[in-house]
């Protein structure tokens, strides 16, 4: 489970869901579009400090 992580990222379409009282960051989005948009992002940038 989650109980001794230091640091919850959460990701869920329901901007009430009830993980975002818990977590850390909070990304209201659905997964599948955010992941792929988020990895293009970080590539992005891992080529800019190259």
């Amino acid at each position: 489970g989650m109980r001794n992580s230091e640091f919850i990222v959460a990701i869920n379409k329901d901007p009430s869901a009830a993980i975002f009282q818990t977590a850390d960051i909070c990304i209201v989005e659905d997964l599948a579009t955010f992941i792929p948009a988020f990895i293009q992002a970080y590539n992005a940038g891992i080529k800019e400090k190259v």
